[in-house]
């Protein structure tokens, strides 16, 4: 089935169902998490075979939620 051609008697079906079943509600002002995260990395060798490398990660997070409610 490809989501587009469903048959009448699936339709029926549907149609026929009570209203009373599960629901995934959204609340009205959710934000949609985003998680934003930038990499540098370095690396020097040195003459005597010693190699120092140093590495940022900074990592930042929009509308993160917690679970909590404000009040």
């Amino acid at each position: 089935m490809d989501g587009y051609n469903i048959p009448q008697s699936v339709l029926d079906a549907h149609e026929a169902l009570q209203g009373d079943g599960p629901v995934n509600a959204i609340f009205p002002n959710f934000e949609i998490p985003s998680q934003w995260r930038y990499n540098l990395g370095l690396e020097h060798y040195f003459a005597n075979d010693w190699k120092m490398t140093v590495d940022v990660i900074h990592s930042r997070v929009q509308d993160e939620w917690c679970g909590r409610t404000s009040a």
